[in-house]
């Protein structure tokens, strides 16, 4: 199967009327992929959306397929390490989840082991002071955190977090729950 054919299926998917529960794996999301054409307005009953062992969650394709998913409460989104082709770009994801701000209120961001050497991310952060039904936030350290590019060139081997005095300030006023891990 094709990559457009994958893409278009997913979307025919979203419209299965009677549908609360998707997962779709190993997608990889091309940033600079052109946007499918629709007749019409996405309108998701689904509830609980997983994407497994895929590529980040950034580009345009991605805020269109997060698009008209107002019944979505819980989503999860497993970066599978080897899918990884460049920096990761926090800033770039969070813009990406945008269309789930107003609904969401269970978002799992992890990245999967594998043969991945962390590359680090491009200096930016994740913010999720917008999502104002958020009430528990599972994440993985380099998509919440920006890294300090001088202590990991110097040997450091701590964290390697640079010491964040904002995240308080990024995360919604409804949490709940904050799970962080490496």
């Amino acid at each position: 199967m094709d990559y457009q054919t994958m893409v278009d299926d997913i979307f025919k998917l979203f419209d299965v009327p009677r549908l609360d529960y998707l997962c779709v794996a190993k997608l990889d999301v091309r940033p600079s992929e052109e946007l499918p054409q629709f007749d019409r307005q996405l309108v998701s009953r689904i509830e609980v959306l997983e994407f497994k062992e895929c590529s980040p969650p950034m580009g345009p394709l991605v805020k269109v397929m997060l698009g008209g998913h107002h019944r979505l409460r819980k989503f999860t989104w497993e970066i599978d390490s080897r899918r990884i082709t460049s920096q990761l770009s926090p800033a770039a994801i969070t813009d990406a989840l945008e269309p789930l701000k107003s609904t969401v209120e269970e978002l799992h961001l992890s990245i999967s082991p594998g043969s991945w050497t962390y590359a680090g991310n491009d200096g930016t952060q994740m913010d999720f002071a917008s999502f104002s039904r958020l009430k528990v936030l599972k994440i993985h350290d380099s998509l919440l955190f920006a890294f300090d590019p001088i202590l990991q060139l110097s040997g450091w081997t701590g964290s390697g977090h640079c010491f964040d005095v904002n995240l308080y300030q990024r995360l919604p006023p409804f949490l709940e729950s904050l799970y962080v891990r490496q």
